[in-house]
Formats: C-alpha cells, sequence, structure tokens
C-alpha cells in the first residue's frame, strides 16, 4: 500500500465538522495533517478534537507547506475563489466546496490556474456520487425511458427544498455568496446536465424573499437539444426534498436522493400492471428504506473520496473546475433572467 495523501482542510466550518474531517478519518487513501480556520472559537474545537493536526490561522501558511499534497477548501463563497487559485498555483490537488465562487467571471481565472497546473481537482457537487443518482443515470444511459423529453411534466423537473430554522451569516446575502441560486439551484444545475450531457443555452428565471434575500428561485433552464428542465429551490420550506423526476419517451423514472432504494421506472398501464404496482408497494417496505436514518446524505464521502482515488490512481476526477465554471454561467443568466423580471437570458459559452 503506498504511502496515505498528505491533506489540509482551510476551512472549518459546519460542513467540514459534518461531512469533510469524518471522511478524511475514515479514509485509506489520505491521513488530515493540518487545518487552517480564521476563527479562534473553531480552532480551538480542532485542537480538541484532532489534537495531532497542525493548525494555521491562515490559508496561504498551510498552502507553504511543501509536505501537504492536497487541499480541501471549505470556506465562505466569497472568498473561495481566490484561495482555490493560490492552491494551484502553490502545486497542491484540490477538493473545493461549491459553488466555488459568486460568479462565472470570478472563477474564470481558477479554471485558468488549474489548467497551468496540471494538478487534479474536484468541484463539491456531491449529489453527482449519490448512488441512487448514479443508478438513474445508468439507466437513462442503457435506454429504460426511451429518449428524454424533459426533467418535470414535460420537462426535466428538479425540486430541492431545504427546511431550515433559519439562513444566517454569509448564506442570507447575495453578496456574499448565498441565496438558494448558488446554494441549492446549482446542485441541480449540475445534475441536469450531467445527466442529458448538454449545455444549457437559455435560462428564465424568477426569485422570491419569504424570510431573507433570494431564498426561494424558480428557474427553468432550455437545453441545446430541446429537452428543458425546471427547477424549484428554496430555503424556507417546510420539509427537506431533494428529488429530479425524469421524463422519457417510454416511462418516467422518479429519483429521490434521500430514499435509500431506486424508483422502478412508471410506465403506461399493460397486462402486468397490477403485478408492477404490487412490487413497487413491496420494494416500500424494504429494510433498506426503513432503517435508514432520516436525511443521511452518502454522497459527501463518495465525492471526497473520488477525489483522493483520482490523485493515487491518475483517473479522471469530476465535476472539474471546468464544469463548475458551466454551473456559475447557468446561474449568472438566473440571475440577470430573474432582475429582468424572467425574460430569457442566453448562456455565456466558454471555451477552457
Amino acid at each position: 500500500m503506498p504511502d496515505p495523501l498528505s491533506v489540509g482542510l482551510i476551512g472549518c466550518g459546519w460542513i467540514a465538522e459534518l461531512a469533510h474531517i469524518p471522511s478524511l478519518q475514515r479514509s485509506r487513501t489520505a491521513r488530515l495533517v493540518a487545518v487552517a480556520e480564521a476563527d479562534e472559537t473553531r480552532r480551538a474545537w480542532v485542537s480538541r478534537r484532532l489534537p495531532s493536526v497542525r493548525l494555521f490561522e491562515e490559508g496561504a501558511d498551510l498552502l507553504a507547506d511543501t509536505t501537504i499534497q492536497a487541499v480541501v477548501i471549505a470556506l465562505p463563497t466569497a472568498v473561495a475563489a481566490r484561495m482555490t487559485e493560490s492552491a494551484f498555483r502553490a502545486g497542491k490537488h484540490v477538493y473545493v466546496e461549491k459553488p466555488g465562487a459568486r460568479s462565472g467571471d470570478e472563477w474564470r481565472s481558477v479554471v485558468d490556474a488549474w489548467s497551468q497546473s496540471g494538478m487534479k481537482s474536484a468541484v463539491g457537487y456531491n449529489f453527482r456520487h449519490n448512488p441512487i443518482y448514479r443508478s438513474a443515470v445508468r439507466r437513462v444511459r442503457e435506454g429504460a425511458i426511451g429518449r428524454v423529453v424533459a426533467v418535470q411534466s414535460v420537462a426535466v423537473q428538479s425540486r430541492f427544498t431545504w427546511a431550515a430554522d433559519g439562513v444566517e451569516g454569509w448564506r442570507a446575502s447575495t453578496a456574499t455568496g448565498g441565496g438558494t441560486l448558488l446554494d441549492l439551484a446549482s446542485h441541480h444545475v449540475d445534475l441536469a446536465g450531467h445527466l442529458l450531457e448538454e449545455r444549457v443555452e437559455r435560462v428564465r428565471c424568477v426569485t422570491g424573499s419569504v424570510r431573507v434575500e433570494e431564498d426561494t428561485a424558480s428557474v427553468s433552464l432550455d437545453f441545446r437539444e430541446g429537452v428543458n428542465a425546471q427547477i424549484q429551490v428554496t430555503s424556507a420550506g417546510g420539509a427537506n426534498e431533494n428529488r429530479l423526476t425524469l421524463i422519457g419517451s417510454e416511462g418516467v423514472l422518479d429519483v429521490d436522493l434521500l430514499d435509500a432504494r431506486p424508483a422502478l421506472v412508471r410506465r403506461r398501464p399493460g397486462r402486468m400492471e397490477r403485478i408492477r404496482r404490487s412490487v413497487s408497494a413491496l420494494r416500500g417496505l424494504h429494510p433498506a428504506r426503513l432503517m435508514r436514518s432520516p436525511g443521511r446524505e452518502p454522497s459527501f464521502e463518495a465525492a471526497l473520496g473520488m477525489f483522493l482515488d483520482g490523485i493515487v490512481k491518475e483517473e479522471e476526477i469530476g465535476p472539474d473546475p471546468a464544469d463548475g465554471l458551466q454551473v456559475l454561467r447557468v446561474i449568472d443568466a438566473a440571475r440577470a433572467s430573474a432582475g429582468a423580471g424572467g425574460a430569457p437570458v442566453a448562456v455565456i459559452a466558454d471555451t477552457q
């Protein structure tokens, strides 16, 4: 077995505590050796929880440590791009939490630095690695629902609500990188583009504010081949929900990322319809579905594991910074559309 990768963590907020630190502690590919965190209270927490880890106040000081091979960047969106670019220029492999920047223009220089560095990188659109989503992609690629004609009703429908008692700090303001377009809709923009293997050409969007700025949004994506995706997001909803409905010429597939079992493809009623309904009902009683902890999300660890394995095995990693730029260009167009009362806005097509 090769020596584990030496990994540094820059930013130790709730996502690092919830996902990145436990995943690195369980990893057989890497070990967490250093943490950079500006907040004194959070540094004290790291010192108690991880006494053997080197602590830094500044991310730049961690990047200067030549023994660190890869970094996980989990900073607020407004400052993540600058640190990510610095990490590439320091010769580090980089896993950066999505969306990485507040706009495509802010992220463009990061993509350039990544391309020039030759380092491995992934952007934390972790739901790509959810086993339920991966199962759905496999079935779509195999033709289980025929040609995809929409993702919702007559489109690709994507609904992602997050029950939150309150959105606070930098997430409560679009100026500092918050808002549901960047925080929630970006995930499903990535999923729809990955599933359809197409780029978005036009966006229509309206946003609303129930509790804080831009905490609700309706987004319509027009893809190059004529498929439309409808995305509804809110951080002011009353329940956690994360699902897509994939509509094909030969069937419909519901993808519930909070479920433990893939759904059956729904088709037009036929001779076996009663049996199909019975099988579907029995699958709902499967132990994996009944025993799973509510809200458990396995894709965080899978996404980080894919990144680490990609470094060691020199394999392709995704979504990469170029994929992240595509998502941000769509979010830019959505914001412009919302500012124009929902009028369609073309998406900038970048060339790497």
